[in-house]
């Protein structure tokens, strides 16, 4: 399943949970955020714990609802 973190949403550095409960240790900084990597086992802990809905698993695309929130 397509994972993705929104760098927009993301408030990686005063938060950090996804990375605390990613049982892989797939989910390194990037720069101020945090991204998905391909170590990631799909287990969809981050997806539950981000606070602000960054960690996303569903496919992305350019016309997805949520796109239009995050840039507002």
């Amino acid at each position: 399943m397509p994972h993705h973190i929104i760098e927009e949403a993301c408030i990686g550095h005063k938060c950090g949970k996804c990375v605390k409960v990613c049982p892989a240790n797939a989910i390194p900084k990037k720069g101020a955020v945090y991204e998905i990597n391909s170590n990631c086992v799909e287990c969809m802990h981050c997806d539950a714990v981000c606070p602000t809905g960054a960690a996303r698993f569903y496919v992305i695309t350019d016309d997805a609802p949520w796109i239009e929130e995050v840039k507002s």
